[in-house]
């Protein structure tokens, strides 16, 4: 059988596009899980895995995209994997990136959002899909799109076959959730069972605190990139939550106990930093960014301060180790202080310290309190001690409330 050139050109055409719909598998994006989209953007594999993607002009868009003002980096079924960003200087224009990293098919999407209603025209493009939207992809598009409060107008996507058609929109729209009334609160009232819940929606004052709090904590909770971040964030919003339950359900004035209650929570967002998890040496702990943060450790929430004089607890230390025949501590290279409590009335005080009377001139952790008397002393190796395993031993060994 002879075939002509046109139906060479044909088949040939197919067998790329063929052999493009079943890409290699791609797993190394998948250790950017939980990480911020930017350190993603920033491999130097990205760009290659960008325009294996997308076409080169939409490429282009996309690469610039995701060099913005990051997303975290998510990934589902450990296979599953999406990044996000907006434009520098314009973040109007979103882009979206995602893989699935069994296959190797990638899927980029372009918000160009209008401003103030932050509506606009949703453009996709595959180079290795034919036909319909991944599911996976589908559902991770709108996920994105809800967490950004985009409203695509119009969809189109160009997949494999080069072909750009329309989409429709209602495939791409965020679910239906309530919306608060612009004097809150932040939860739909018919639905208010506690009497706490139940003062919320009767006074006007305490309505609007609990719609301008949720409101503050949800603009943290897309404003940080990282997840671990966000779960620290949502550990302490829940728990300070129960708190507030657990304080106003009963007290004699509920209402004062509330507004009190929100006040501190509002002052609490204002100053919360992540905690970091990261080890560093000694030195590298003294002079790092690390100012305040927050944690939960087994189930309870701790606010953790560094104290810019890391000495200034060290004689407490020494007369507690005086009282127990041990060698005296010739410094510390940082304290933090843990505030314990409703009120935050008590302290326990913990530092990264060194021993140079011991025979191994030793570092180690010391920790005591203000209230109870409590006591801890735990060496450590100098070249991994962390400021998270600091206050977790603080807490564990020195909680003074």
């Amino acid at each position: 059988m002879r075939f002509s050139p046109v139906c060479l050109l044909a088949l040939a055409f197919n067998i790329v596009a063929a052999g493009a719909a079943h890409a290699a598998s791609v797993a190394w994006p998948l250790q950017y899980r939980d990480d911020s989209t930017n350190n993603f953007r920033w491999d130097k594999r990205t760009d290659s895995l960008i325009k294996a993607t997308a076409r080169h002009g939409f490429a282009g868009e996309l690469a610039l995209a995701l060099a913005g003002p990051p997303g975290p980096v998510i990934v589902e079924e450990n296979r599953y994997f999406t990044a996000s960003a907006c434009v520098p200087h314009d973040c109007g224009r979103k882009g979206f990136f995602w893989l699935d990293t069994a296959t190797g098919a990638g899927l980029g999407a372009i918000f160009d959002g209008r401003y103030p209603d932050n509506t606009g025209r949703l453009m996709l493009d595959a180079r290795a899909i034919r036909g319909d939207v991944p599911e996976a992809a589908r559902q991770a598009i709108v996920r994105w799109l809800e967490e950004v409060k985009a409203v695509p107008t119009s969809v189109e996507f160009t997949d494999a076959s080069g072909v750009k058609r329309p989409l429709p929109v209602a495939a791409f729209a965020p679910p239906q959730r309530f919306t608060p009334p612009s004097g809150g609160p932040s939860f739909d009232c018919a639905l208010a069972r506690t009497r706490t819940e139940t003062l919320l929606c009767s006074d006007a004052e305490l309505a609007a605190r609990d719609l301008k709090l949720s409101e503050d904590y949800k603009g943290m909770l897309i404003s940080t990139a990282i997840l671990p971040f966000r779960r620290q964030l949502t550990a302490l919003q829940q728990w300070w939550l129960r708190q507030r339950d657990a304080d106003c359900e009963q007290a004699a004035e509920p209402k004062a106990c509330l507004a009190a209650a929100y006040r501190a929570q509002s002052v609490f967002f204002q100053h919360w930093i992540p905690l970091p998890s990261h080890p560093q040496d000694a030195a590298g702990l003294a002079k790092s960014w690390f100012q305040s943060g927050d944690m939960v450790y087994r189930g309870q929430p701790y606010t953790v301060v560094r104290q810019k004089d890391a000495n200034v607890r060290t004689a407490s230390f020494n007369q507690a180790l005086a009282a127990r025949h041990m060698a005296a501590l010739d410094s510390c290279a940082l304290l933090v202080d843990l505030s314990v409590g409703t009120a935050h009335g008590n302290h326990s005080y913990g530092g990264v310290c060194s021993q140079p009377a011991t025979p191994a001139k030793r570092m180690v952790l010391a920790c005591d309190d203000d209230m109870v008397g409590h006591f801890g002393l735990r060496v450590v190796d100098r070249r991994k001690v962390s400021v998270e395993e600091l206050a977790h031993f603080v807490a564990e060994a020195c909680f003074g409330g």
